[in-house]
């Protein structure tokens, strides 16, 4: 009664024939899948944000993109200068950035030292940049010096740049500068 081929028929199936594991366990299916990608991307996140911010990621990421000019014997071997770079906090990032230039014994030009900027006006969050009516003179936060163009925002940050001018570099991501707020003026201006 079967054909092969182009006359291939198969006898209709009743109701009361259809597999019953198709109307449950389809749904079962359905979802274990939906739970397992998930669960993979979430693994797969977490996992990148605990990376993201070691030490071992960012030299992966600044010898791949442009530390390997720094190796000495080959044709593309380069000297380099990191500028314009810096942070608000002494956290996780100023430190890998730290150990890094200290490790490949790299120049640096830190951004910026003054205490105050001059702006025409601001970004939002959406990207339209708003001009101000006048431009004026704004606090830098990201700035060596403070307002006064005289005293130090972050001694932290100022000892930490000075320890990486010496040649050998002395700076590793243990030593912590002077705490402004239990030695007071102990740590200069």
């Amino acid at each position: 009664e079967y054909c092969v081929g182009p006359r291939r028929r198969l006898p209709p199936l009743s109701q009361a024939e259809a597999p019953t594991w198709d109307q449950g366990l389809l749904l079962l299916l359905h979802i274990f899948m939906f739970l397992f990608v998930s669960t993979l991307l979430t693994i797969g996140l977490v996992t990148f944000a605990r990376l993201a911010d070691t030490y071992w990621y960012m030299r992966f990421v600044f010898d791949t993109k442009w530390g390997f000019a720094l190796a000495e014997g080959y044709s593309y071997t380069a000297p380099v200068w990191m500028g314009e770079f810096g942070q608000m906090v002494r956290g996780n990032y100023w430190l890998n950035m730290l150990r890094y230039l200290a490790d490949r014994d790299i120049d640096f030009a830190y951004w910026p030292l003054n205490g105050l900027k001059y702006s025409e006006g601001y970004f939002t969050n959406s990207g339209v940049f708003h001009e101000f009516d006048h431009p004026r003179w704004e606090d830098e936060q990201f700035g060596l010096l403070l307002s006064d163009s005289w005293s130090v925002r972050h001694t932290w940050k100022l000892l930490d740049i000075q320890a990486l001018m010496d040649s050998p570099v002395k700076w590793t991501p243990e030593d912590y500068p002077c705490e402004r707020q239990q030695l007071g003026s102990a740590c200069g201006y």
